[in-house]
């Protein structure tokens, strides 16, 4: 099963095993716990080169608005997708 989480600034869903592969700003993988931060504080910004925060066009204002209140519940990525869930009604 694919499990999403979602960028709390435009709304577009990640696969969570995302999270194995962001890099760091010399090109050196980071730990997955790294990740989880670097997404909370940068959205979708997290998978691109630099640190910038997500700059991208509005994909879906209702799921980034539920991602903001799954991010603030938790820290965990997988607790993200749960929250998710619980809060799409």
């Amino acid at each position: 099963m694919i499990v999403d989480i979602y960028c709390d600034r435009c709304g577009e869903p990640w696969e969570i095993d995302c999270l194995h592969d962001v890099f760091d700003g010399n090109g050196r993988a980071i730990s997955y716990a790294a990740a989880a931060k670097r997404f909370e504080r940068l959205g979708c910004g997290a998978f691109e080169a630099g640190d910038s925060p997500c700059n991208h066009s509005m994909v879906d204002p209702r799921r980034a608005a539920m991602a903001e209140a799954a991010l603030a519940l938790s820290g965990h990525p997988d607790d993200w997708a749960a929250d998710m869930d619980l809060l799409d009604f």
